[in-house]
Order: structure tokens, then sequence, then C-alpha cells
């Protein structure tokens, strides 16, 4: 977890990790994480074609299946990740440090969510400001 004097709205962050530990207690967070790094979790096909489209280019994937494949392969490999919530869904987003990508996967339902190139901006603007696991 980062230190709370790095976090600009302290209240959110709190109010934030009180919601993923009502949900989830932390032994069935860290056995999520662990079982979805294992299996690299499951693409919604309409999901995977549009964020395909929107970062393909940008991680150099020339097909679907690249795309697919490489966003399974960061959540396997991963260094770092981020636990936080999105409206009603709590997510992680596996964080691959040499390759400076991150995969998205619904704690809830297992899905991924997008693959993407993390600029360094995001991830000291938004990233480090989340529950940080290693």
């Amino acid at each position: 977890m980062p230190p709370l004097s790095g976090i600009k709205d302290k209240r959110k962050f709190e109010e934030e990790r009180r919601q993923i530990q009502h949900e989830f207690t932390p032994d069935e967070i860290a056995a999520k994480i662990n079982s979805l790094s294992t299996s690299g979790g499951v693409w919604d096909r309409d999901n995977l074609e549009e964020h395909n489209k929107r970062h393909g280019k940008e991680l150099k994937t020339k097909t679907i299946e690249e795309y697919k494949k490489l966003s399974r392969e960061i959540a396997k490999s991963f260094d770092f990740c981020y636990l936080y919530k999105e409206k009603e869904d709590t997510r992680v987003l596996y964080y691959n440090k040499e390759q400076k990508t991150g995969t998205t996967i619904s704690l809830t339902n297992g899905k991924i969510i997008t693959c993407f190139p993390v600029r360094n901006d995001y991830k000291r603007d938004v990233l480090d400001k989340r529950m940080v696991i290693k």
C-alpha cells in the first residue's frame, strides 16, 4: 500500500480500501490475484476487439490473438499489481515493469478488461496512488 503522505485525496483512498476489504477478505484477495495470474483471465469477445483496436498498435501486436496472448503474459509475469474499485467492480491491474504494460482483470468475474502500455505519468499520477501488492 502506498504511503498516505503521497495520496492527495486520503478520504477517497480510505473509502476505496474499506469497500474492497468489505467485499473480499485479504486471503480471498490474495487467492483471486494468484489464481487470475496463473490462468491469465478470460476475455469477453466484444471487449477484446475494442481494446485490441485501441491499444494493439502501441503494443505492437499485429493480430487479436497476439494481443490476447500478451495480456495473459503480462498477468502471469507481473512485478506489481494494483487493486482498486471501478464503479461496482473490484479490479486488479497486473503491471510488468520491464515492458511498462498493464493488464486489468475484474476480481469480481475474472474477465480481462484491457491490456495497455503504461505511460510514466499514468503510473505516477494514477497507479502509485492505488493499493499496491508486490
